[in-house]
């Protein structure tokens, strides 16, 4: 359906940080990909799809908690977009990257700005190495190594 809307798509197995520089917007799973993504300095939309028996349970467990993407839990905003359940539609995917990647309403250039906030609050140069360069081998190892580092600091600093 993606293609209908005038997406390309290229399906990519490599190093995850390998991948994620060669995207200009990342349309991504919530999880660790989102921090991944978002020290990368890449604008995306955060999405989420569970069984809907579970999401019933998940919505009540944590309805205290307003976001769900780790990039905008540790922001403490809705810095990049993120949908749950029956709000991720291929449509809504679709409009919301689609406004990022023709930056309508500076979406892009705001997303970006956060980012940079987002890098900064994991301790700036120390993650200087995961901002989109290579980081020597196939595995990325050092590259993991360092994101959880300064999520470990992060947390440590709270």
């Amino acid at each position: 359906q993606a293609l209908a809307y005038g997406f390309k798509g290229e399906l990519i197995q490599r190093d995850p940080f390998l991948m994620i520089q060669s995207m200009d917007t990342v349309l991504c799973a919530s999880g660790t990909a989102t921090l991944m993504v978002g020290i990368c300095r890449k604008p995306m939309v955060i999405m989420y799809k569970m069984n809907a028996f579970t999401a019933f349970f998940a919505k009540r467990l944590v309805k205290h908690i307003p976001y769900f993407g780790m990039v905008n839990l540790i922001l403490n905003e809705e810095a990049v977009p993120e949908r749950f359940q029956e709000k991720a539609s291929v449509e809504e995917m679709t409009q919301l990257l689609l406004n990022i990647i023709h930056n309508v309403n500076d979406q892009r250039t705001t997303i970006l700005q956060k980012l940079d906030v987002l890098k900064e609050k994991l301790g700036g140069n120390s993650v200087s190495d995961l901002d989109g360069r290579p980081m020597g081998g196939n595995s990325g190892g050092d590259g993991i190594k360092n994101l959880a580092n300064a999520i470990e600091k992060f947390i440590l600093k709270k």
